[in-house]
């Protein structure tokens, strides 16, 4: 018996564990109600800032921006297309960004891997989706 005891015991633990993971990670599990993937609807309701590029000191690029929500709904996501693009502009790598629950008037950043360092890159993005919550 205390080998089932202690299996029930170890099997709590791993569920309570399991679920401050999930809590912590920051993924909601809010779902969109509205999913907008028209870009003038987009920024409407969204601002992006560019994004931009530095060097880390492991030699590789990290690329980061913001985006403001500006409406008075929720968002629960808003998706980027990133393209970093060489001096005779060919692209070197497209990366996708998810940025999830940006609230009603605030701001939320992303800085996320962009590959090996190349000198000379252009960095280019656009939000091609966002999902809101109803009001």
């Amino acid at each position: 018996m205390k080998f089932f005891g202690r299996l029930l015991l170890f099997v709590i633990i791993v569920a309570i564990a399991g679920g401050a993971w999930v809590m912590f990670t920051g993924k909601s599990s809010a779902k969109a109600d509205v999913v907008i993937k028209n870009e003038k609807e987009i920024y409407s309701r969204l601002r992006a800032v560019e994004p931009s590029y530095y060097a880390d000191d492991y030699g590789t690029i990290r690329v980061y921006g913001s985006v403001k929500n500006e409406s008075k709904q929720n968002c629960v996501y808003a998706k980027f297309d990133i393209e970093l693009r060489d001096k005779g502009n060919k692209l070197v790598k497209e990366i996708k960004v998810t940025v999830r629950d940006i609230a009603a008037n605030t701001t939320k950043s992303y800085d996320v891997n962009g590959g090996a360092k190349q000198e000379g890159l252009r960095v280019k993005g656009r939000i091609s989706e966002a999902g809101f919550a109803k009001r």
